[in-house]
């Protein structure tokens, strides 16, 4: 996959993501050497299990993650030291903060865009990726679409991220 931003009239990033099956494993600049990866990321065995990212000057950091598989935080595996925290509302917004956990950042200082749920948050439009192509802003943002073949008419996307009370039948 391939991501191109123009802002009046000029590239700001244009990058191409390699992925594993479902996980993005590696960034580069578009048109960069191989050997050049912006970000490498490693997982454990199962899907969404990021462990660890590697940064291009060949800094690495683990990931801490919740019971939701949320990252809250980012070591520097250098030193064990928290670089940063992050938190979510109920909708997965995330906010970032300095290592303090109480400046806020506007973006990861360190090119974290994993978050809710360990999914891919992208700076640049405000989106979570999920699986299945879906993009959304917030878990409340879910669309109302059903995956072929299910037949039953629920939301299968909504079934797994909200409390079964909240689940509504689409037509």
């Amino acid at each position: 996959m391939w991501k191109k931003i123009t802002r009046s009239g000029s590239v700001v990033e244009h990058r191409v993501h390699i992925h594993a099956g479902p996980n993005l494993i590696a960034e580069y600049n578009a048109g960069a050497a191989a050997s050049t990866p912006v970000q490498e990321y490693v997982y454990a065995g199962e899907i969404d299990s990021l462990v660890a990212i590697r940064r291009s000057n060949g800094t690495k950091y683990g990931v801490t993650r919740n019971r939701q598989w949320s990252i809250t935080a980012l070591h520097d595996l250098a030193n064990g030291s928290v670089v940063e925290r992050y938190a979510y509302e109920m909708t997965g917004k995330r906010t970032i903060y300095a290592a303090n956990g109480t400046t806020v950042r506007t973006t990861s200082t360190f090119g974290n865009n994993f978050g809710y749920t360990n999914r891919w948050h992208d700076r640049s439009s405000a989106l979570m990726y999920f699986r299945a192509g879906t993009t959304i802003r917030s878990v409340s943002e879910i669309p109302q679409q059903r995956p072929a073949g299910v037949v039953d008419r629920m939301s299968l996307y909504q079934g797994y991220f909200l409390p079964t009370d909240l689940i509504r039948l689409t037509s």
